[in-house]
């Protein structure tokens, strides 16, 4: 899909990614067809509760989002 999207060379892409083995081969991908690419990780927490009333956070799975951009 990503290589799709890369071939109509549009000023700007942004993929998000679940899976750490796909980051490396979607950041090449973009890199080989011109584009400054970078990333971040997001992670969230839900609230969950406690005996006694108290809560935690619960961690849920990081996404991983990359940005493309043509110079």
């Amino acid at each position: 899909m990503l290589a799709a999207v890369a071939a109509r060379e549009p000023a700007r892409v942004v993929v998000t990614l679940a899976a750490l083995d796909r980051v490396a081969p979607a950041l090449a991908l973009l890199r080989e067809r011109g584009y400054r690419a970078d990333g971040v990780q997001l992670s969230a927490a839900r609230l969950a509760d406690l005996p006694g009333g108290s809560v935690r956070l619960a961690a849920t799975n990081p996404v991983v989002v990359l940005t493309g951009e043509h110079p």
